[in-house]
Order: C-alpha cells, then sequence, then structure tokens
C-alpha cells in the first residue's frame, strides 16, 4: 500500500513537472514574438518624462515614458498598433545597437516596423531632445537690478509641444539675461546703522535690543528683537499717530519664538506689526502693554535701505564674543577672513577687556568691522547661549539690502574652499551645486557646509611645529577628525531670503521656495578649532591629517605681524599719550 502511494506521487509530480516546463516553454515563444513584433529602443533614464499625449493624424494615442533600470520603455495601445498595423504596409530595417555595459555591437534580426512605429519612435526622440533642453533651462531664477530695486525673474517654464526653434530662440535669451544678472553692482553710499538699545528693559521682564522696517513683503512690517520670558510672555502693541488727522493706528505685535529657546526660563522673539502702506517708511513707534495700557515707550526704528543694494558681496557674521578671548587669535580670525574674502565682519562685544575693545576699534577705524555692545544682563541659566540668537537675527536683519552674501560663524570656525581660495572664487560651484540640488521653481536662500573639528589634543609622531609659524593656531594644528558632523554646519546666506536663521540650519526662509543647500566637503568645510565632540555621532578617535590651510601661511602671517604691530604702537602712542595727560 504504502508502494503504490509513492508511486501515485512521483506520477503526479512528473505530470506537474512537465505542465509547468510547458507554460514556460509557451509564455517564453509569445513574449519573444511580442518583442519582435514591437521592437525594441533604448532611451536615457536620466530624463524624467511627464505624462503627454501625442497627436497623429488618425487619433490621440495615450502615451508616458516610464524609467525602469538604465532603459525607458514606450508603452502605448496593442489595438491601435495593430490596426495602423492591418492598414499599413510593413517597411524592414536592420537595427543596431551598442551594449552600454559591456561596448560590444550585437546586431538584431531584420523586424518588420509599420510607419506607425516610425512615428512614434521619430517623437520620442524629439521629446527627449527638447526635454534636454528643458533641464538646461532649470534653475535660472535670479535678481535683476532693476531702477534700485532687486526684481524677482523666473525662467518660464518649458512647455513641451513648443517646437524647436523657439526653444533654441528662448535659450539664447535666457542665457543673455543670465550675462547681466551675474554682475554684482556695488552700492558705496549705502551706511551701516549701529543703532540698537542694548536690551533694555522696556517692560517688566521685556528686553529690547534692535528694531528695523522691513519691506520685503507685500505688507510692511516693523520687526523686533528682544528678550521675554518663555511662558505667558507680556502682550504688547504698537501705535501711530498721523500728522494730518490725528488718526490713531494701533497693531497688535506678534510673538515668533526662536527655534534655539531649548526650554530655558527666557527666550529670544522676532516680533511684528503690521503697517499700513499709508504710513510709509516710519521711523518711530510707540509700544504699549496690555498690562498697563495708559503707558507707553516710544522706540527708534532702523530704516531698510532705499537705495540700490549692496556695499558689500560677502559680510561675515560672529556671535558675542564672552570668555577668554585670545588676541592674536582674534587677529588671526579678522585677518583669514579677510583673506577668503570677506569685506566686512560684525561683532557683538560682551568682555570687559579693554585690549579686546581696543583691537577693535583698531579695525572698525579701518573700516572693515563694525561692533555692537552686548550687554546681557541675566545668568547663563536663564536664557541658551548667551542670547546667541538675538545676535544672529540682529547682524541678519541689518545686512538685508546691505550685504548680498552673510556668512555666521564663531571665531573658532573657518568656511575653507578646498578647490580655490576665497569665496568669491568658490561661489560659481556653490551656485552650481544648488542648480543640481533644487527644482525648478526653488530658490537657493542659504549654503550650508558641514564641519570637522581640528582639536590640538589630537596626537601622532608628527614633530611639533617650533618655527615662526607655529603661532598661528590654524597651521599649528593639523590633525582633524576624519568624519565630516551634518548637525554642526555653519551657513552662508541670502539676508533677504530668510525670516529665521537658526545657529545651524535655515529655520524658516520668506517663501517656501527659497531653499537650503548642502555643500559637498569636497568643495568646501567649517575647520572648527576646539576640543572634539562625541554628541551627534561623530567618532573622536578617528583622526586625519590635513595641511589644507598650510597655502596660506606665508601671507596669513606677514598680514596677522602687520596688523598687530601696527595696533601695538597706537596703542603704545595711547598709553603715552594718557600717560602725558596725567602729569601735574
Amino acid at each position: 500500500m504504502a508502494t503504490r502511494g509513492r508511486k501515485t506521487l512521483r506520477v503526479l509530480a512528473l505530470i506537474m513537472f512537465g505542465y509547468f516546463m510547458v507554460t514556460v516553454y509557451f509564455y517564453t515563444r509569445v513574449m519573444d514574438k511580442g518583442r519582435e513584433i514591437r521592437g525594441s529602443d533604448d532611451y536615457s533614464s536620466i530624463l524624467d518624462y511627464d505624462e503627454e499625449k501625442l497627436d497623429t493624424k488618425r487619433t490621440k494615442v495615450d502615451r508616458k515614458l516610464k524609467g525602469h533600470s538604465d532603459n525607458v520603455f514606450i508603452e502605448y495601445n496593442e489595438q491601435l498598433y495593430q490596426n495602423s498595423k492591418n492598414r499599413e504596409q510593413p517597411n524592414t530595417a536592420t537595427k543596431t545597437r551598442v551594449d552600454r555595459f559591456q561596448g560590444n555591437p550585437h546586431e538584431f534580426k531584420e523586424l518588420e516596423e509599420s510607419s506607425f512605429d516610425k512615428k512614434i519612435r521619430e517623437s520620442a526622440k524629439r521629446l527627449e531632445e527638447k526635454l534636454r533642453q528643458k533641464s538646461d533651462e532649470r534653475n535660472k531664477t535670479s535678481f535683476l537690478v532693476e531702477s534700485g530695486h532687486v526684481t524677482r525673474t523666473h525662467t518660464t517654464k518649458y512647455s513641451i509641444r513648443q517646437n524647436m526653434a523657439e526653444s533654441e530662440e528662448t535659450k539664447t535669451n535666457d542665457n543673455s539675461k543670465k550675462n547681466v544678472v551675474d554682475k554684482f553692482i556695488r552700492n558705496p553710499n549705502i551706511t551701516i546703522s549701529t543703532a540698537n538699545y542694548n536690551f533694555l528693559e522696556i517692560f517688566p521682564g521685556v528686553y529690547l535690543y534692535s528694531s528695523f522696517f522691513d519691506s520685503r513683503e507685500e505688507a510692511n512690517f516693523i520687526r523686533f528683537i528682544l528678550i521675554g520670558r518663555t511662558r505667558d510672555h507680556a502682550r504688547l502693541s504698537c501705535s501711530l499717530q498721523t500728522n494730518e488727522t490725528g488718526e490713531v493706528f494701533e497693531s497688535e505685535m506678534q510673538f515668533y519664538q526662536t527655534c534655539e529657546s531649548h526650554m530655558k526660563e527666557n527666550s529670544v522673539y522676532l516680533c511684528s506689526c503690521e503697517i499700513p502702506d499709508k504710513y510709509g517708511r516710519i521711523q518711530r513707534v510707540n509700544l504699549t502693554s496690555s498690562e498697563n495700557p495708559n503707558t507707553f515707550v516710544s522706540i527708534d526704528i532702523v530704516p531698510d535701505v532705499k537705495e540700490p543694494p549692496f556695499r558689500y558681496k560677502l559680510s561675515t557674521c560672529v556671535p558675542p564674543l564672552f570668555g577668554d578671548i585670545n588676541i592674536l587669535r582674534l587677529t588671526e580670525f579678522i585677518e583669514f577672513s579677510l583673506m577668503l574674502g570677506s569685506e566686512h565682519i560684525y561683532f557683538y562685544y560682551n568682555t570687559k577687556r579693554d585690549d579686546i575693545y581696543q583691537l577693535l576699534q583698531y579695525y572698525s577705524d579701518l573700516g572693515v568691522v563694525t561692533f555692537f555692545p552686548w550687554k546681557l544682563t541675566m545668568e547663563s541659566h536663564e536664557i541658551w547661549y548667551h542670547g546667541q540668537s538675538a545676535a544672529i537675527w540682529d547682524c541678519q536683519y541689518r545686512n538685508i539690502h546691505v550685504s548680498e552674501l552673510v556668512s555666521f560663524n564663531d571665531i573658532d570656525e573657518f568656511i575653507v574652499p578646498k578647490r580655490t581660495n576665497t569665496w568669491n572664487n568658490m561661489l560659481p560651484e556653490l551656485n552650481s551645486v544648488a542648480r543640481r540640488s533644487l527644482s525648478e521653481n526653488e530658490v537657493v536662500a542659504a549654503f550650508s557646509f558641514h564641519s570637522v573639528f581640528f582639536d590640538s589634543n589630537f596626537r601622532n609622531n608628527d614633530p611639533v611645529i617650533n618655527d615662526e609659524y607655529g603661532q598661528l593656531l590654524t597651521v599649528n594644528v593639523t590633525l582633524r577628525t576624519s568624519s565630516v558632523s551634518k548637525v554642526r554646519t555653519k551657513m552662508i546666506v541670502y539676508p533677504e531670503r530668510v525670516f529665521e536663521l537658526g545657529i545651524h540650519h535655515l529655520s524658516k526662509p520668506m517663501d517656501d521656495r527659497f531653499k537650503s543647500v548642502l555643500i559637498p566637503e569636497d568643495i568646501a568645510l567649517i575647520h572648527h578649532y576646539r576640543d572634539c565632540d562625541w554628541n551627534y555621532g561623530m567618532n573622536c578617535d578617528r583622526i586625519m591629517k590635513d595641511n589644507s590651510m598650510h597655502r596660506f601661511k606665508r601671507d596669513l602671517l606677514k598680514r596677522v605681524r602687520t596688523s598687530l604691530f601696527k595696533f601695538n604702537r597706537i596703542e603704545a602712542g595711547s598709553s603715552q599719550a594718557d600717560k602725558g595727560s596725567r602729569v601735574p
């Protein structure tokens, strides 16, 4: 009985196997025949095809090109093809292609191909050519300087149904416009406002640093940078009165809290009051509090730039200086920032040391530094990182239409180009990355850079630099982490396209199409000279040698020495003058 059962199972297995083989054979023959009938074409998979409709003399055939591996195949209605085949005489042709992987030519056998097939292929080729041109036209959004105003100009989306002549004409015109756009126009008449309230307590628990008139949107706004309680902050209002009619206008202040509050007791706020156009570019506004509506505070407003921008191509904003500042390191930072291409550097001064103040004043007299007082009276545990967000916002809003681009970094950080020596020479590479990264309607608002730690505690068998170049931190410390930090990024931004800027990221642009672009590390890196931090996935055990700063060492040492020599002479002269004035 058991033997008969096993024989039955073997017979059933053989029958199933035979059925499977017949099915595979039949299916293979049918599919091969289908491929012979339809023919074969390769199209580049780098093209991203949308659904389009192809007009023929007989009918409209719905067609879309769908990417698959390295080929793009044409799908169309089989019944329409068969009808077309029956109506027209087939033409024979021998088709040859080169295998893209092995590079060997393969000759295909003669295939029957109707004129319908040829039209499909020719249309697909025309579509491919047009879309290649479309990809060249992408990301040409730019800013034109016209009549003293910034006018946004966007390349019209290329229509796939335009003929080739129209596309070439459009491409030529856009290229000619691009040559005009790329030209930077400098306006030296723009002045830098230094007005600030230095955290004046205007209401209980409300500390105002600065206020700006902002006309970037359709409506005008007054922006206030202040510090207040993180919870249950005060409710404030702006009030204006016309001189002609005495009409009083009130606007409730909208509070926007920084993303960098980190649950501290106090937070930095960017507050806004909307102002009607009929009041024009106001220079003063009254603030009132809901807790005491009968009391008002009159605030002066920093006006926005009415003249054609910009005074500077590139500037640098530095967070508040605090702690033990080394005067040699500060000089090295200023001189190297100027070497990289920064035309003006902004500092926020929060130290009682006279030598640091005098050094900043020395560079201020040269016209390359502006520094602001930063007397934040609250304790460090009451607000995040010395209120750094307020300094970032103040510097950003102060540079709208003053500097086209602004870098934000500490004095122990440098945005170092890897293929060029200056930021200006690096900009074409940054814009090229932006064009590849962004869609047609998107515009770059910030360039973000990876960072690496250059830790002086890293050790290897290299001898210590004892010559004159050993005075420079950037030359002496050459060991860094081999991995990059994608969290501790710093940025170069277009300030007019930003509403809120975080410490390490673009928090809120002025428009949804304004984006941040991450720059590859082979183009530029943040050199961060500090103790390595293991947080955020950083591996401080994996280090490597990096001598990329040595190409700057000769010029940098000369500049640092010259500046300190001149500064010491001025400081010595002023000290002797002070002593002489005290002689009876």
